[in-house]
């Protein structure tokens, strides 16, 4: 999501009115995480359903802060079986994308458009610091940081992310 945004808005700055970017970077996938991050997508592709299901527990751990984990385990399955029903072929290209990414870090200062940018606090994937450095690489930025959520805020914290929006949408 974020990704693609912050290179549509460069691209076609004409079509961006406003940008809100959540839980992401303008930097490539971290160079260490990659060998760990291609066995799981592998596996996710190409495992067995045992292999897939691990994977995806492992993923949670890392994707999901701990507090959103332990007090939801119906929420928990829920997003297991959200991404265990994806088509194979489709999350491994999709990954394939993030893990391919190049560094725009140095080229989102161009953005010109209104930008808001949430992150979890305990994003894990994408820490706040990477969205601190979005926020002042991108003239007139703001940054919410929503309180004990990980990678995907939206779930783990909807009220938070819900206020941040209608907030900055009120200001265009």
């Amino acid at each position: 999501g974020g990704m693609t945004f912050m290179r549509l808005a460069l691209k076609y700055p004409e079509r961006v009115r406003a940008l809100v970017l959540l839980d992401t970077s303008a930097d490539p996938e971290d160079a260490d995480l990659l060998p760990v991050h291609r066995q799981q997508q592998s596996r996710f592709a190409h495992g067995s359903d045992a292999e897939r299901d691990e994977v995806v527990t492992r993923m949670q751990k890392f994707l999901y802060a701990k507090p959103w984990r332990d007090a939801n385990p119906d929420g928990v399955a829920h997003e297991k079986a959200l991404i265990l029903a994806h088509d194979r072929h489709g999350i491994e290209l999709a990954l394939e994308n993030v893990f391919t990414r190049d560094d725009i870090s140095g080229d989102i200062s161009a953005i010109s458009a209104p930008t808001l940018v949430i992150v979890g606090e305990l994003d894990r994937a994408t820490p706040p610091e990477k969205a601190q450095r979005i926020v002042g690489a991108i003239p007139g930025a703001r940054l919410v940081t929503v309180a004990d959520s990980g990678h995907h805020s939206p779930i783990e914290n909807p009220e938070a992310v819900n206020r941040a929006l209608s907030d900055f949408l009120a200001t265009l």
